[in-house]
């Protein structure tokens, strides 16, 4: 993580917290995917569901982070240890996301 000294980008961290929609979730982290951004990570935070919803997202996408927390923290403490971690680990921006967002594939591009 960290930026790209090679071409000045920075790495960008994108949060998106979850509680009990797998569904939103799941169209929300496919718009994640398909960023034209090259330089980004993604935390998936899960506020505390126990419905089987992160379970069924981490089957899908198994390679992104997680942080599950064992209740519903609200927005900021849900996403407050996701923040920390991402910045520990380099990122030079963090990005939140609630689960119903979706993102144009160039939304990122044109932010940073």
């Amino acid at each position: 993580m960290g930026s790209n000294v090679s071409t000045g980008e920075l790495h960008v961290a994108i949060v998106v917290l979850h509680w009990r929609d797998d569904q939103r979730t799941r169209d929300c982290l496919l718009s994640l995917y398909a960023l034209d951004y090259p330089f980004c990570s993604i935390i998936l935070v899960d506020n505390g569901s126990h419905n089987g919803s992160l379970e069924r997202l981490i089957a899908q996408f198994p390679e992104i982070q997680v942080i599950c927390h064992e209740r519903n923290l609200g927005f900021a403490g849900g996403v407050n240890p996701a923040i920390h971690q991402a910045l520990g680990e380099g990122a030079d921006a963090v990005l939140l996301l609630n689960n119903d967002a979706l993102i144009e594939s160039d939304a990122l591009s044109r932010m940073v």
